[in-house]
């Protein structure tokens, strides 16, 4: 339990009377405590979303273990689970102030398996169809001790936005990518990570 002290301070004068008071040196620290912390939050919800990733850190590492490889995590990101993977994140703030980037990783371990005879030309096909608004830059693949990946990917043409679907040859396992242009390549470093290449 805290005690919040107060003292009173009197003080007389020609035909008046002064009260007032002042907080003890503990309650203006805990009451300084108490607005910085609001003031974060509100901050980290509404302005700027980096220092959760920092917090992540802090707490978790620098790195988690997919598919028996170590894959690092971008500084600004945080980690969730699920029964179907991994997924690596920076939400975007609520109030977008400074066009802070955003994104969102995800790695699965469940599903079909994808096969290359099987299934690459309709996933080429599928994949290359994208909507209105948006435009198709190609696939890549790249090899490593993994095994085979292909990915595809296309970007918005007004804004600087750009998704990436990503399949293992003869595996479930498959990353998927949609956000800011800015951590396309920290993706393909993940992605590469995961088939233990260098990512193209």
């Amino acid at each position: 339990m805290v005690t919040t002290t107060v003292e009173y301070l009197e003080s007389a004068g020609p035909g008046r009377r002064a009260r007032g008071l002042r907080l003890s040196r503990t309650s203006a620290l805990l009451l300084g405590s108490f607005v910085a912390i609001i003031s974060a939050t509100w901050i980290m919800d509404y302005v700027w979303t980096a220092p959760l990733g920092v917090l992540w850190h802090l707490t978790h590492g620098s790195s988690i273990t997919i598919a028996h490889r170590q894959i690092a995590i971008p500084w600004d990101m945080t980690v969730s689970n699920s029964d179907d993977g991994v997924a690596i994140s920076r939400i975007a703030p609520a109030k977008d102030i400074f066009h802070a980037p955003s994104g969102i990783i995800l790695v699965s371990t469940s599903g079909r398996s994808f096969d290359f005879h099987r299934d690459h030309d309709l996933s080429a096909r599928a994949y290359s169809n994208v909507p209105p608004g948006a435009r198709y830059d190609g696939e890549s693949d790249f090899s490593g001790t993994s095994g085979r990946e292909y990915c595809w990917e296309a970007s918005a043409i007004d804004m600087p936005y750009v998704s990436v679907v990503c399949s293992f040859d003869q595996s479930t396992l498959s990353a998927d990518f949609v956000g800011s242009m800015t951590y396309r390549q920290k993706f393909y470093g993940i992605a590469a990570s995961l088939a233990g290449a260098t990512a193209p």
